[in-house]
């Protein structure tokens, strides 16, 4: 798949991208600690000591060559989808993932390729686990490469996928860090998974489902720099059927 090499270099650069954040601050408290002192102040705003990361910024660059432009040629057959989304729980973690949408774009040939794919999906924090967070949800990007196998009039597609996403979530009460003021906070989240799909084509729609068992690595501490001890890592399996056009 030499002309689809630039597309998997651009999809391993923006995961890594996404995935190597620095919390701003240094929070002597866990998420579970402060949880449980958001309830506690019972809707009044609470006050968090914390260190601030001084850290350089360090930016990167990266440089695609090749024989003229053939590693980022255009692909023979393409589509675009909107699909529903959802996820099955493969183990119990602090939290289980509700039903969502995504938009994705699909470019192949005959052997190869390469999906991307953007989500939403509604979140929920499992009982006992944390009661001063609310209206968690799961948002990012799914990108991968995988081998087509034609079986016409189906498509069928297995490979690897990489996730970038993020946990969102709000606390019930504003938490304060020195000079600035937080209504929420996120944690950083990296998948990688095995999709498996089949694809249809219907004149210049297309209908396509994926299942995608995945396991999923979370970030050590937060955006604003609580110490994740409510989970590790999880397994679970996105399932999404979608329709679209395709060109």
């Amino acid at each position: 798949m030499t002309r689809n090499h630039g597309w998997v270099i651009l999809c391993l650069t923006l995961l890594l991208t996404a995935c190597a954040s620095q919390s701003r601050y240094d929070v002597d408290l866990s998420m579970s600690e402060l949880s449980d002192a958001i309830v506690e102040a019972e809707g009044e705003p609470v006050e968090v000591d914390a260190d601030v990361h001084f850290s350089p910024f360090v930016s990167s660059g990266v440089w695609f060559t090749g024989q003229g432009t053939s590693d980022l040629d255009g692909f023979a057959n393409n589509r675009v989808l909107f699909s529903y989304r959802q996820t099955l729980d493969l183990d119990y973690g602090a939290y289980r993932a509700g039903p969502g949408i995504e938009m994705s774009f699909t470019g192949s040939d005959d052997v190869y390729q390469f999906r991307g794919a953007l989500f939403f999906q509604s979140a929920a924090f499992r009982d006992g686990v944390v009661e001063g967070y609310n209206s968690p949800a799961l948002v990012g990007v799914d990108l991968g490469v995988q081998a087509v196998y034609d079986q016409d009039p189906i498509e069928f597609f297995a490979g690897v996928q990489g996730t970038a996403a993020a946990l969102v979530y709000e606390f019930d009460s504003p938490v304060k860090i020195g000079y600035e003021t937080f209504d929420g906070d996120n944690l950083s989240i990296f998948g990688l998974g095995i999709p498996l799909g089949m694809h249809v084509m219907l004149g210049p729609f297309s209908l396509e489902a994926v299942y995608t068992p995945t396991v999923y690595l979370h970030a050590s501490e937060t955006t604003i720099g609580a110490t994740n001890d409510l989970i590790t890592w999880s397994t679970h399996a996105p399932l999404s059927f979608g329709f679209g056009l395709n060109w």
